[in-house]
């Protein structure tokens, strides 16, 4: 009916608004407000019959329409979600109880960050007095088993950095973006979307150090180790606004040449981005960095996040009680 299709244009209005919040108010990563569109489409897709997606062009979101979707891909879709005598807050609300028994049956990490996407967008519907009240939802989990940082050796690391040398060696210009990346992720150890992101400007070769915008909108520095900065100040274009020239790096790029690289240098364990970040953290650690330090460096918010990475093999341990244990002196 007319008023049924008016009500879903008004809800597609409130997601929109919401998500441009989401991706463009620089609260949260670019990355965080694609996951939330991701799973806030997930369940208005079969109140809407379509879905949220990046414009990059514009830099908005758009609202695509889906003739035919594939219901056993939507979660619990329902026939009555778009009856027309439900209000509006009736139908936001009827689309949380469509989310709520679907959430127990995913896995923890999955779970925590579907019920953050509803929660948050719940109470910023309360605070545009869209909603009354916030709706009923699990307020915890079970607690998610926490995994041990996937890293590369030293010498896995050496066989990689070998690789890209010697293909730079042969062709500079065609190869000097990627060994700009590999330094970046590895020498600083940064997030994929940090190394990808490094503006000129931001490097400060006087004092070794690259300003970073990281997570939850937070600058630090990062330290360039000496190698690092000799390279930057010889392959950096003048003119360019990012290391890497004009624009940004995509990081889909980036995880590409990782992995036809890993491939290339004969390793023989699936490699990405982020892994050059947990190799960076534990090789300082075996060099013993101070856990503090390394905090700093790696930008966590709290010693837990990196208390992760003291995860060192059974061997060091070993040789670590043996250098170390006052009876093994005797």
């Amino acid at each position: 009916t007319y008023h049924n299709k008016m009500k879903k244009q008004e809800v597609i209005e409130i997601l929109v608004k919401y998500l441009n919040s989401l991706c463009f108010s620089g609260k949260y990563t670019a990355k965080t407000g694609l996951n939330y569109m991701s799973d806030l489409n997930q369940y208005f897709t079969p109140l809407l019959g379509g879905k949220f997606e990046l414009n990059s062009a514009k830099n908005s979101l758009v609202f695509k329409k889906i003739l035919h979707f594939d219901k056993a891909n939507i979660v619990n879709s329902t026939d009555h979600l778009t009856s027309s005598e439900a209000s509006i807050e009736a139908l936001i609300l009827k689309s949380f109880e469509v989310a709520k028994p679907n959430l127990a049956s995913l896995a923890a990490i999955s779970r925590r960050r579907k019920l953050s996407a509803l929660k948050n967008f719940a109470t910023w519907c309360v605070e545009q007095k869209i909603l009354t009240q916030e709706p009923s939802l699990p307020t915890s989990f079970s607690k998610i088993p926490s995994r041990l940082p996937e890293y590369l050796n030293l010498d896995e690391i050496l066989t990689y950095f070998k690789s890209i040398d010697e293909d730079f060696k042969k062709e500079p210009d065609k190869y000097k973006n990627e060994m700009l990346n590999f330094l970046v992720l590895y020498g600083c150890g940064l997030r994929t979307e940090e190394a990808c992101q490094i503006q000129i400007k931001d490097i400060d070769f006087k004092n070794s150090r690259i300003s970073i915008l990281g997570k939850g909108q937070k600058y630090r520095f990062a330290i360039m180790p000496e190698f690092m900065i000799q390279f930057l100040e010889t392959k950096i274009t003048k003119g360019d606004k990012y290391i890497y020239g004009r624009k940004p790096l995509n990081p889909r790029t980036a995880y590409n040449w990782i992995k036809r690289r890993a491939l290339k240098a004969g390793l023989h364990k699936p490699v990405h981005p982020h892994m050059f970040r947990h190799s960076y953290a534990t090789h300082l650690l075996r060099e013993k960095t101070d856990l503090r330090h390394l905090q700093e460096l790696l930008g966590h918010s709290s010693l837990a996040a990196t208390q992760r990475y003291t995860h060192l093999d059974k061997a060091q341990l070993l040789q670590s009680l043996e250098d170390f244990h006052p009876l093994s002196k005797e």
